[in-house]
């Protein structure tokens, strides 16, 4: 038996439940205004599930249509057919979209263009509801994740100064029990230094960089005059952090570079002690002086030592006959024993060595060799 055909006429119309739309119904929905129009698809989805006003779900639903990675205000205006000044008139509601993060700014200095995040693209594929990151309850790993992704927003200009500390600082507020945060809020900084040091800390962990030049640190502050003078201080080892033993001038070499910091080891076992970092960094306090050194006695064979004592008795400036290869026969170099410039070198020649070899003079050797 075969299968029963249903065959439909090209006039009718179906909804999306699969219902036939007569004409009176087809009628009343075309004579729909724009925003009941606008309502109905925002309470079929987006507005009740994304949790954000019709308006936003709107702005939401145009920049996925228009973008997604790159939405200014120009194509909003052009796809809500109004004018550029009007559209500002949205600038709240696209605030309030990248603070749900289903939106990011792609420069926050312009502010004049936004994006779709691609873990929210990512979720609207699995046909899920695009969450807030969770930031409590946290372990200690999942706490510097979202330390690395609020920075990363920072980097990328993606966020303001001020977005990123409020961000780290209700980050820390709702993880109480870790022992980072305990040990970051007996420090008691607040500010700028409590940015910065949280700044070290996130490269350290998430970067394994443990390098910063200061040039790094600038965006860290909203005014270059603050810059400039935590410049100074940190360059001349003076900066409150380095008072506490936080970050100390990085040490290459044996060789302090004062344009370039780190923390130090103190601030990594006690900070992060739950992480057990491991570094091989050379420290500044992990150099000696060098008048603490206890002197050593050279030992030589008895061939060696001979020589040593015999030379070691010579007088300063005496020359003493050395062989080498000459150009012409054999040739004898006067070495300078106990030189006024601290190291033995070739001042000359002897005078045998200075008459014609072969029919040719020799010409005297221009400085020490």
């Amino acid at each position: 038996m075969g299968r029963k055909r249903v065959h439909i006429a090209p006039s009718l119309k179906i909804d999306l439940d699969g219902n036939l739309i007569s004409e009176k119904k087809e009628k009343d929905v075309n004579e729909l205004t724009l925003l009941q129009t606008i309502e109905r698809v925002v309470e079929l989805s987006l507005s009740s599930r994304l949790g954000v006003t019709p308006v936003q779900a709107v702005l939401f639903s145009i920049c996925l249509n228009c973008g997604p990675y790159r939405i200014n205000y120009d194509d909003l205006a052009s796809h809500l057919d109004i004018g550029n000044v009007r559209v500002l008139s949205y600038g709240k509601d696209l605030d309030a979209l990248v603070r749900r993060r289903l939106l990011r700014y792609r420069d926050v200095m312009d502010g004049d263009s936004v994006g779709v995040p691609r873990d929210v693209l990512k979720a609207l594929k699995n046909d899920e509801v695009p969450e807030l990151p969770r930031i409590k309850g946290l372990d200690v790993f999942d706490f510097f994740e979202a330390v690395n992704r609020i920075f990363n927003d920072l980097i990328d200009d993606a966020a303001t100064f001020y977005e990123v500390r409020q961000e780290l600082e209700d980050l820390v507020a709702a993880n109480p029990k870790l022992e980072f945060v305990k040990r970051l809020r007996a420090l008691k900084l607040r500010g700028e230094n409590w940015m910065i040091l949280f700044f070290f800390i996130h490269l350290c962990v998430n970067k394994d960089y443990n390098r910063i030049r200061c040039g790094e640190l600038s965006q860290l502050f909203t005014r270059q005059s603050r810059f400039s003078e935590a410049r100074s201080a940190l360059q001349s080892g003076k900066h409150p952090l380095m008072e506490k033993k936080l970050i100390e001038h990085f040490c290459e070499d044996g060789i302090a570079d004062p344009t370039t910091y780190c923390l130090t080891s103190s601030a990594k076992s006690n900070l992060l002690c739950e992480l057990n970092l491991k570094t091989s960094d050379v420290r500044i306090s992990d150099l000696r002086n060098p008048a603490d050194l206890t002197p050593k006695e050279m030992f030589y064979p008895a061939e060696v030592g001979k020589q040593v004592v015999e030379l070691s008795g010579f007088p300063p400036g005496l020359c003493v006959p050395v062989l080498r290869r000459p150009w012409h026969g054999q040739d004898r170099d006067r070495l300078s024993v106990g030189a006024p410039h601290g190291s033995p070198h070739y001042d000359g020649r002897c005078a045998a060595n200075q008459e014609q070899m072969g029919g040719r003079k020799r010409k005297e050797p221009q400085g020490a060799v």
